[in-house]
């Protein structure tokens, strides 16, 4: 700005069986989203989240919260607004980026934390699969099936034969 710069960390707090991906993307979202309430009219966003970079510049078959920062920018486009997305690289000691890391970390257990109940349809499928195989596997446990009972015999090896048995 003409009268100096500024930064801004949001702390946000997703569900836990949310993605890496989804959190960055949602991050990156959530900022525009607050550049645009704020009217502020020239902003860089800095990601170390590559993949999500790369899945916003994808315009062909973009998921569902890609598409969204992506008409997110066309809106910007069509503005007196500049935004620029950059990637940096992580864990090179980028301390702007180990402060946000850092930051990060705190918004698990802040009660500072914006909690956000947004989730992509990749981490419903994850969490429905999850969900699913730890309930057939707490069923097949506390089963008296003949599969559970193979299944218990065999782990103790195959049974001996003898020569009285033929």
């Amino acid at each position: 700005m003409e009268n100096g710069v500024g930064a801004v960390v949001v702390l946000l707090r997703l569900q836990n069986f949310c993605s890496i991906y989804t959190v960055e993307a949602v991050e990156i979202s959530y900022a525009l989203d607050l550049i645009k309430r704020k009217r502020i009219l020239k902003a860089v966003i800095l990601s170390d989240s590559l993949s999500t970079l790369r899945s916003i510049e994808n315009l062909s078959t973009p998921n569902e919260i890609a598409r969204k920062i992506q008409n997110q920018l066309i809106d910007f486009t069509h503005s007196s607004y500049s935004i620029t997305l950059i990637w940096i690289p992580s864990h090179i000691q980028i301390s702007g980026n180990e402060r946000a890391d850092e930051k990060a970390r705190q918004a698990i257990t802040s009660s500072d934390a914006i909690i956000l109940n947004c989730f992509t349809l990749h981490d419903a499928k994850s969490i429905s699969k999850i969900i699913s195989i730890n309930f057939w596997l707490r069923e097949w446990k506390q089963g008296s099936s003949k599969l559970t009972k193979s299944k218990i015999l065999s782990s103790h090896g195959p049974p001996h034969r003898t020569s009285q048995g033929k």
